[in-house]
């Protein structure tokens, strides 16, 4: 991705550095924001009260022209778009840890049920990568286990296994602490996605490291004094 903001078929999708506001980034549109609190829970927009945010870490709209923004610092920003729904994820460890994704994605299910997972195209954006996150044993096991659930979910649907990211083990690495891992965040995140049948082929990641990118905000690298990265996604049916 060139620009901050690019399109995609009926989609506008953008990845804001740290600064950047989301007039800045797509002037004059309407917006749907959370109160972001790392849960795994989700919410369908727009909401019924409006001028409040929902206590939420994931939305989705099947409204035209409404965009679902969400803010970073080091978490997966994840944004879906097809079959006339969009959704957008704020996944830190703790999320992708409880399934936020999944969480997502079955709630758009149990409303559409005849929409094709397969049909489904996803963004991931700047995020806290591998060789960034470094973690204990007890959050990178956490976050194998969450792994390994979504490798049982996709045997329990019946999708293919992925030749790449099937292996809930590709997400570790040792680490020359022995009780450190660094942690892949984004594997494990394609493993929920492709679980649900969307192929990995349309998984498309920004690539940029939060922590050792300067452009964008980092929590691990700034702390308290770190911003947000804005990330949204619109469409026009």
């Amino acid at each position: 991705m060139k620009s901050d903001v690019s399109s995609a078929g009926p989609f506008r999708i953008g990845f804001g550095r740290r600064g950047q506001v989301l007039d800045e980034l797509l002037p004059g549109h309407r917006w749907a924001t959370l109160y972001q609190v790392h849960s795994n829970k989700v919410v369908r927009q727009p909401i019924a009260q409006t001028g409040t945010e929902p206590q939420a870490d994931a939305h989705y709209t099947f409204e035209s022209g409404l965009g679902l923004a969400v803010k970073t610092a080091d978490c997966l920003p994840i944004l879906i778009g097809g079959g006339g729904v969009i959704a957008a994820i704020h996944a830190g460890w703790r999320g992708v840890e409880t399934d936020i994704i999944a969480e997502t994605l079955s709630a758009i299910e149990q409303e559409r049920p005849t929409l094709m997972m397969s049909s489904l195209r996803v963004w991931i954006g700047p995020h806290i990568r591998q060789q960034s996150f470094e973690a204990g044993t007890d959050v990178a096991n956490r976050l194998l286990s969450a792994a390994e659930k979504a490798d049982k979910r996709r045997g329990d649907r019946r999708h293919p296994a992925d030749p790449i990211f099937s292996q809930a083990e590709l997400s570790l690495e040792k680490a020359d602490d022995a009780d450190k891992r660094w942690v892949d965040l984004e594997t494990i995140a394609r493993i929920q996605l492709t679980s649900f049948g969307i192929p990995n082929q349309q998984i498309v990641s920004v690539g940029i490291d939060t922590v050792s990118d300067l452009r964008w905000s980092s929590f691990r690298r700034d702390r308290e004094q770190a911003g947000r990265n804005l990330s949204f996604i619109t469409a026009t049916w």
